[in-house]
């Protein structure tokens, strides 16, 4: 049985989908986030993802300086916290 209120429902459903699927492109296209209002008060947010990085391995390659021997003890005598 087919009802008037499924086929308004229906109908919002296609609308949200499709004005979704715009604000989406929107966003991909603009790199600009939008804000979603309900009763003028903010209710959701689409931002753009940045890129993700996958290699982790080598990521932080040439961000550490190691100033002499980190192999062998230094003289310098130390206590620890126990």
């Amino acid at each position: 049985m087919f009802r008037r209120e499924d086929a308004k429902s229906q109908s919002r459903k296609e609308k949200i989908k499709y004005w979704g699927a715009r604000m989406v492109e929107r966003v991909r296209k603009t790199r600009q986030k939008i804000v979603i209002t309900k009763s003028n008060m903010p209710a959701a947010k689409r931002a753009p993802i940045d890129e993700i990085e996958t290699k982790v391995i080598g990521k932080l390659r040439g961000s550490v300086r190691i100033n002499r021997d980190i192999i062998h003890p230094i003289d310098e005598g130390w206590e620890a916290a126990t």
